[in-house]
């Protein structure tokens, strides 16, 4: 995967891509998570997406955990939420291109 996109307006936020993959990571401070002390270090696993809200819906109907979200960010111009893995970390996924 190659560099994508590398933002450091206010956070830092770096973008890797492939031909139908795009994955981001950023800092888990920066964007206010709680995290338990064991991974005070970790960062936020970004996943981009054509459809937050579609894929939020899928892993409540599937029994998931969805701590935040859909929201859209009005300031952005973008939907973002996330879910929880089986261990309790956070994903995050977020559509650069939506529409409100």
């Amino acid at each position: 995967m190659k560099p994508n996109l590398v933002v450091t307006e206010g956070f830092d936020w770096t973008e890797l891509a492939r031909p139908g993959l795009r994955i981001g990571f950023t800092p888990a401070k920066q964007m206010g998570a709680k995290l338990p002390k064991k991974r005070r270090n970790a960062v936020i696993l970004h996943l981009v997406t054509l459809d937050v809200r579609g894929i939020l819906r899928r892993v409540k109907k599937c029994g998931g955990k969805v701590p935040f979200g859909p929201t859209y960010d009005e300031g952005g111009k973008y939907w973002y939420g996330g879910f929880q893995d089986l261990e309790g970390n956070t994903v995050w996924v977020i559509d650069l291109e939506a529409k409100p």
